[in-house]
């Protein structure tokens, strides 16, 4: 068995995640996602890293699902992680597009779960969709002013927390330990 496979991490909430994984930004249909999922699973990786805002859970999943299919790799050996975006946050105690944002996750990952459900960035944006203002950012690469966001942490895990089947660890990302 080969170092990429055996070598772990223990989660604090008993979940055994291993220590390298297979990155997924800029993985697309087009630039061979599928066989590089494939080549992973083939060469001992068992953890895929991935995010909604990637925009290519769909194809991710299509990959994930051949290789199950296969017989390279079953469900329960891949520690699966995906990370929800600053648009589907809790905004003013809305808590229902955190739970809309990781169901549209799931189905495009065609998984029953998550075994990591990460915040990408620990703020949200009042828009849940922002092409329509422009995007992100400017032409110039600085903030659309037109964004309206808070910072907001505990909000996130508060509302996973109570559904562990379809999450089973839910943690921050991108985070200094002074915001913690």
């Amino acid at each position: 068995m080969s170092l990429v496979s055996t070598t772990t991490v223990k989660l604090n909430t008993g979940a055994v995640m291993p220590a390298i994984g297979l990155g997924l930004w800029n993985s697309t249909a087009d630039a061979g996602v599928a066989n590089a999922i494939t080549a992973a699973f083939e060469n001992g990786y068992r953890m895929l890293d991935g995010a909604a805002a990637y925009g290519n859970e769909v194809d991710v999943g299509s990959a994930v699902k051949d290789c199950i299919d296969k017989g390279i790799v079953k469900r329960e050996e891949i520690f699966l992680v995906s990370k929800i975006f600053q648009t589907h946050h809790v905004w003013k105690d809305d808590r229902s597009r955190v739970a809309q944002a990781c169901e549209q996750t799931l189905a495009d990952l065609q998984v029953d779960y998550l075994d990591l459900y990460l915040m990408h960035w620990p703020f949200t944006f009042q828009q849940t969709e922002v092409k329509s203002i422009g995007g992100l950012r400017l032409a110039d690469g600085t903030p659309n002013p037109k964004l309206v966001l808070e910072m907001v942490m505990f909000k996130f895990q508060e509302t996973l927390v109570l559904d562990n089947q379809r999450r089973r660890s839910v943690m921050i990302c991108v985070i200094d330990v002074f915001n913690l």
